[in-house]
């Protein structure tokens, strides 16, 4: 019953993850169109990152530890409503911060702006300023949702703000980048408010000062303590990736941050829903035999849809960007800078699977305080990478310096969180997962027959139709040689008794 409803609800969460992938998409579409790999859009990418750094960490260190606090909290939505009082000082604070130092920090973050493109920032970080606020709101009532396991409603509101993003460029034309500044805050406005609705009208001038003692709270103070300094740091990639790109040129910023997107495509359609739905289960079997099996499980699935994932999308770069963005503004050039980059980050993507289910282990488990002091020297990894690889492969080297950053980091995190034995018993699915690989990349050679006819010029429709060709292609060679594979390997009764001995499904 339980495996029931554990698989129903990543299959939802996997089905709304796709809706909000397809409402993100088409605001990236529409901004490409309108704004192109622009000076312009550089600026509204800086200050977004500056006002949205903040809630970033803040769900890290609140929200994902908000979630096993509150399942053992004695009095939950009174625990909630203090945590919700919190995050409304805390995103108020934020946004006086931004206004203040908004000078300093977009010149920190953008070294190699002209003149005129801080000043567009610094305007743009301005209306912003509420976002701190609505998203850390957001963030706290998300977690409270995946608490009460109300999955569906905290992922099928997250295509609100790309939605409202969309409609602001579409119908605001003729204003510009003000549309789309105005519409973002709007959009988490009512993203935030969905949530509030959603969550029970949760009050936050009903918390109590004596819950600031509380043992939930102090739980979350635990686990969240070391989190803030992991996000926090870790976090600061991007802000190292704006700076650097910022000294590479008009539009490199937007660049990276177009082939970030997409990369995130691929992640909010398979990793999130894993993710999002193994923390409450992984809180759960905190202290039981099964935990390690909740998390093998999860590990095992993620390889499995990942590895294949990344080996299509990096082998088909230039076709999926250029169907994704190439219209208006956004140039044939742009489709080479953007797939170059997108390509550069598929080397890393199964690696940023594990690494993320793998911190997911660390917060359910209250063993946080590695992750914090792993963050540091990830930085430091990133730092030398760029430095390294930026100037041979331009904007591509900052996602090829992230993705062997993710490379070490997993394989570093995965020695901590397992024994010798349960390292072992993971491993001996490596000589499989090899041979998905390669039977990922033997289907990837059949997909790549029907790409010889993309060609320009072609319709818009013609070639959805070629790569969809390509998609079926590999989906039907890959099935067949790995579905076979697995089929064959699971009927044999020495791997059915392995499987029993270690507890894994």
């Amino acid at each position: 019953m339980a495996e029931t409803s554990y698989l129903r609800n990543w299959l939802t969460v996997g089905v709304l993850s796709a809706l909000g992938v397809a409402a993100g998409v088409g605001a990236q579409t529409a901004m490409a169109w309108r704004f192109g790999t622009s000076a312009q859009l550089d600026a509204f990418y800086v200050a977004f990152l500056l006002a949205s750094y903040l809630p970033i960490v803040y769900q890290s260190a609140v929200a994902d530890p908000l979630v096993p606090a509150y399942c053992r909290a004695e009095a939950p939505d009174r625990f909630a409503a203090t945590v919700l009082a919190l995050t409304l000082v805390a995103g108020v604070l934020a946004g006086i911060g931004l206004l203040l130092f908004q000078r300093v920090v977009v010149a920190a973050v953008s070294p190699g702006f002209s003149p005129a493109q801080a000043a567009m920032a610094r305007g743009d970080l301005r209306i912003l300023a509420a976002v701190p606020l609505l998203y850390g709101v957001a963030f706290c009532l998300t977690g409270v949702l995946a608490a009460q396991r109300h999955f569906a409603v905290a992922r099928a509101s997250v295509m609100i703000v790309p939605a409202a993003q969309c409609l602001g460029i579409i119908f605001g034309v003729r204003w510009g980048m003000t549309a789309l500044l105005w519409s973002t805050v709007a959009g988490y406005f009512l993203y935030a408010a969905v949530l509030w609705v959603s969550a029970g009208f949760i009050n936050p001038f009903g918390a109590r000062w004596s819950d600031m003692r509380s043992p939930s709270m102090r739980l979350m103070v635990v686990v969240g303590a070391p989190m803030t300094v992991t996000i926090a740091t870790g976090s600061l990639h991007a802000f190292i990736d704006r700076a650097m790109s910022s000294r590479l040129g008009a539009g490199s910023i937007s660049t990276l941050a177009y082939a970030e997107k997409l990369n995130n495509v691929i992640c909010m359609v398979f990793l999130v829903p894993i993710t999002f739905v193994a923390l409450p289960y992984l809180s759960a079997a905190v202290g039981r035999p099964d935990f390690v099996k909740v998390y093998l499980t999860n590990v095992r699935a993620a390889l499995m849809v990942f590895i294949p994932a990344a080996i299509f999308a990096g082998g088909l770069s230039v076709p999926l960007v250029d169907i994704a963005l190439r219209r208006g503004g956004f140039s044939p050039h742009d489709v080479a800078r953007v797939s170059s980059a997108f390509s550069a980050y598929m080397v890393g993507l199964p690696f940023f699977a594990v690494a993320g289910l793998t911190g997911r282990a660390f917060v359910a488990a209250g063993k946080t305080w590695f992750l914090a002091i792993a963050a540091p020297a990830a930085l430091l990894l990133k730092f030398g990478l760029n430095v390294l690889l930026m100037k041979r492969y331009d904007v591509a080297g900052a996602a090829l310096a992230t993705s062997f950053g993710y490379i070490v980091f997993s394989l570093v995190t995965l020695t901590a969180l397992l024994s010798v034995k349960e390292l072992r018993t993971l491993a001996r699915e490596v000589p499989h997962l090899i041979f998905g690989s390669a039977a990922a990349v033997a289907a990837l050679f059949v997909a790549r027959v029907p790409i010889a006819a993309y060609a320009m010029p072609l319709s818009f429709v013609r070639r959805i139709l070629i790569v969809g060709e390509s998609a079926a292609a590999f989906g039907a060679v890959y099935g067949v040689l790995a579905g076979g594979y697995y089929y064959l390997r699971l009927r044999e009764p020495k791997i059915r008794q392995a499987s029993a001995a270690d507890g894994l499904p």
